[in-house]
């Protein structure tokens, strides 16, 4: 599904891909180990609280929501997965999980008809746009046949958090030379190889009000 040849390369672009999806897990599952650890910790002492035991639930559900992202994002099970229904369950879920920002994904009275990998395409797209919200935000999703278009639009009441792209994310979408993988990138040059294989343009645009587009054209 990825253009990436092995014996050039190729190897140092999984290990920083694998890197990344590691450190987005590294949280919510040393979060379950934390309450683990309290856990054993009071159950010498009686019953644990409930406030702890909700807290390692909250963990297990923020892990289990990003890797079911994931799967469907960076893995090949996500190939052929072009359900609408099914693409914003776990993009909700996912936005949810971050726990900064909201998905804002309104269903169309009609679907659009997605060709295999575009399902993967608008995910890894969704995750690009909540990287611009570090601060929180909304990040918005409208999915037509021949425009594949996300917006990562800033709390307007708080000046600090304006959407913000990387200068590493904005050359690797946008650039119109091919893009180098770096560790801070190498999901965005993913996100463009897997638009080339879908017969999509990637792109990256500034809105009147702000706010930042990405758009994967058909042709």
């Amino acid at each position: 599904m990825v253009d990436v040849d092995l014996e050039n390369g190729g190897v140092g672009f999984a290990e920083m891909l694998v890197s990344r999806l590691a450190h987005e897990l590294v949280g919510a599952v040393g979060g379950i180990n934390n309450g683990l650890e309290l856990l054993s910790e009071e159950a010498s002492g009686g019953a644990p609280s409930a406030e702890l035991l909700a807290h390692i639930e909250a963990g297990a559900r923020i892990a289990a929501d990003r890797l079911a992202f994931y799967r469907v994002a960076y893995g090949a099970a996500g190939k052929d997965i072009t359900s609408i229904s099914d693409l914003r369950a776990l993009a909700l879920d996912f936005g949810a999980a971050r726990g900064r920002g909201r998905l804002d994904w309104p269903l169309a009275p009609i679907a659009p008809s997605l060709q295999p990998g575009e399902g993967k395409l608008l995910l890894l797209m969704i995750e690009l746009a909540f990287d611009a919200l570090p601060r929180g935000g909304t990040v918005y999703v409208d999915a037509e046949e021949d425009v594949l278009a996300v917006e990562a639009i800033g709390e307007k009441q708080d000046p600090r958090a304006a959407a913000v792209m990387s200068d590493a994310l904005s050359d690797a979408i946008s650039s119109a030379s091919e893009p180098e993988a770096t560790a801070h990138s190498v999901h965005a040059v993913l996100t463009r190889q897997i638009a080339r294989r879908c017969g999509r343009r990637l792109g990256l645009s500034t809105t009147q009000k702000g706010d930042i587009r990405i758009e994967a054209v058909s042709g």
